[in-house]
């Protein structure tokens, strides 16, 4: 098991979230690619944030705070933002979203999965067991964990629902470019 020996305080986290930075987010013994994008929200656990891959918006992803080593706060990203606001794509970003707060027994990833529509396509990803699930929430667990029923690449749906540990998830992604054309796959294929 990774265990983060770099604390980065609320400050640097607030700091970047108020200011609207595209930053990279380093996860060092987790993957060795940086997630780019912008801070939306915050809290022990989690970082919300809005991910950006070659300029396009890539959906809305919960990173677990403690995996993140560093933030890449530089010139490339400067720029690349700069020329997100040329383009006047930077009103997309969704700066208002906010992380729910935890209610009772219930974590605050649990309250956001339980915020989802149904038919909502999610990815999971545990990267340092190599787990990778997409698929539609069938339940909350009480532990904190969710019940996937998932589905390979070729769109066939496993009779078989996985369960997918919170302690374990490293990250958990909504709206992408490649959840959205399988979420539209089956709308399509739900009407006939």
């Amino acid at each position: 098991m990774f265990v983060n020996m770099h604390f980065i305080p609320d400050t640097v986290f607030h700091g970047h979230r108020q200011k609207q930075d595209l930053v990279a987010l380093v996860r060092e013994g987790v993957d060795v690619n940086p997630l780019d994008g912008f801070i939306l929200d915050y809290d022990e656990e989690w970082i919300l944030v809005q991910r950006v891959f070659e300029f396009i918006f890539d959906g809305v992803t919960l990173v677990r705070r403690g995996d993140v080593s560093s933030i890449i706060d530089n010139g490339v990203c400067r720029f690349h933002k700069r020329l997100l606001q040329i383009e006047g794509k930077m009103a997309d970003v969704a700066f208002d979203m906010r992380l729910p707060a935890a209610e009772g027994e219930r974590s605050v990833f649990s309250e956001f999965v339980s915020g989802l529509p149904g038919d909502k396509v999610v990815i999971c990803e545990d990267e340092r067991n190599e787990v990778f699930l997409i698929g539609f929430i069938e339940q909350i667990g009480s532990g904190g964990g969710i019940f996937v029923k998932y589905f390979d690449g070729e769109g066939v749906v496993d009779d078989e629902i996985r369960e997918m540990r919170e302690a374990d998830l490293t990250m958990f992604s909504i709206n992408s470019s490649y959840s959205l054309y399988y979420e539209r796959y089956f709308r399509r294929s739900l009407r006939g």
